[in-house]
């Protein structure tokens, strides 16, 4: 066997994810990475694919635009990995589109729906403990954008309030859940005023780095300036677009999505005691980005939108 200095052991992560995919762990730990990233590269891609294919036609735009324009490269780097982020975000990949596709769907495809809302959730918040936290956002902000009358409600409503149970069972027995109190790490000492002044305005630093603009892997994968620069452009195109062409609710909604991302790290680092570019990783904020862009991508009256047939 192999001597590791991390592992989860002592309950900093939620169980499941580590749980899962220690069936395929071995002596051998090049064949056991090796297989563990086949695994759940096939395993992200089933999960997409079936949320793809169940969704209503309409929704399907939004749907892959935001699981492609924040794949390159760090999501790509993360799904096939042996990282629980990768579930942190598929979860935030699925949460959010699937409870609004209950209301705009009947029968059994409503119900699959339902229950692949459910099991977004379960992956994200048995994976990562702030995952558990953006699977409540997800599917409250579906549950918001499809809102239309307290009875057309009902059953998504049941949905979220089974979602928020779930994360909330999770994210209390993990031990990451301490860090919205303590922070990532407790011994460093107070910072300044300036230093949380800094911290808001580097915030999209953060961003940039989710889109190519910080190395992958242990930041010793240095990617070319050309890769940033693509990713944020299209990153903040689709935004610009969304609040162009948004209805009122779709508004809210994506405001409230960036104001998530800006917020929840600039809260992680105010409690840690620390600055942008230490400690608080772009992975960690990048399925808010997912659900960022999915919203502002949704065209529910319009599935040719973007495909550039829009009237």
């Amino acid at each position: 066997m192999t001597v590791v200095e991390r592992a989860n052991v002592d309950g900093l992560y939620p169980r499941l994810f580590y749980g899962a995919l220690s069936i395929f762990a071995s002596e051998d730990v090049q064949t056991s990475t090796l297989v563990i990233r086949l695994v759940n590269s096939l395993f992200t891609t089933l999960v997409l694919s079936a949320t793809f294919f169940l969704l209503p036609r309409a929704l399907r735009s939004a749907y892959v635009i935001a699981a492609v324009i924040t794949a390159v490269p760090l999501g790509l780097f993360v799904y096939g990995s042996t990282n629980p982020s990768s579930w942190a975000m598929l979860s935030a990949s699925t949460v959010w589109v699937c409870i609004y596709a209950t209301f705009k769907t009947a029968g059994w495809r409503r119900n699959a729906l339902a229950a692949f809302a459910v099991f977004g959730a379960v992956l994200g918040s048995g994976a990562r403990a702030d995952a558990a936290a953006y699977a409540v956002l997800g599917a409250a902000l579906g549950l918001f954008l499809g809102m239309r009358g307290a009875k057309r409600a009902l059953f998504p409503g049941v949905v979220f309030i089974v979602i928020t149970a779930i994360a909330a069972a999770f994210y209390l027995t993990a031990g990451q859940g301490s860090a919205v109190v303590g922070g990532l790490d407790s011994s460093n000492s107070r910072l300044p005023l300036s230093g949380h002044l800094s911290n808001f305005l580097n915030i999209p630093d953060l961003w940039r780095g989710a889109l190519g603009g910080w190395p992958l892997g242990w930041f010793d994968t240095p990617l070319p300036a050309l890769v940033s620069f693509v990713g944020v452009v299209t990153f903040g195109a689709v935004l610009v677009v969304g609040f162009g062409r948004a209805f009122r609710r779709q508004t809210i909604a994506l405001a409230i999505a960036i104001v998530a991302m800006w917020f929840v790290p600039f809260l992680l680092l105010a409690r840690s005691n620390t600055v942008v570019g230490d400690l608080v990783q772009p992975r960690y904020i990048l399925p808010l980005m997912v659900i960022t862009a999915g919203v502002a991508a949704l065209r529910p009256k319009n599935s040719n939108f973007w495909a550039g047939r829009a009237v």
